[in-house]
């Protein structure tokens, strides 16, 4: 991990809202007021004997909840990854969103 990397404040997965759609995968509201799209509802909204399918999200964000839900049900045919060269996170950021840094996950660094 470079010394930028460890400067950067992650948010976590303790969304503020979560809505899901057709495809089941959710467009997440991220402290910061941002959205991007997540596997799950996040840590707050699952329960405690649930935790790990609580989820996560895209490294990138949406400045709307409608953007994200629209980047969804446009997106690929392909298993959700969250990961920023992953396909998922490509075409998010080719259908408006931008690449963020404090919404990648400590653990898929790309």
């Amino acid at each position: 991990m470079s010394k930028s990397e460890n400067l950067i404040q992650r948010l976590s997965n303790d969304y503020s809202e979560a809505s899901q759609s057709e495809r089941d995968l959710f467009a997440v509201k991220l402290s910061d007021g941002g959205w991007s799209i997540a596997d799950g509802i996040g840590s707050d909204m699952t329960r405690d004997d649930e935790k790990e399918l609580a989820g996560w999200h895209l490294p990138v964000r949406f400045d709307n909840e409608e953007a994200a839900l629209l980047a969804i049900e446009c997106g690929p045919h392909a298993m959700f990854d969250i990961k920023l060269s992953g396909v998922w996170a490509q075409h998010c950021i080719t259908h408006g969103a931008v690449e963020c840094g404090a919404y990648g996950a400590p653990w898929a660094n790309e």
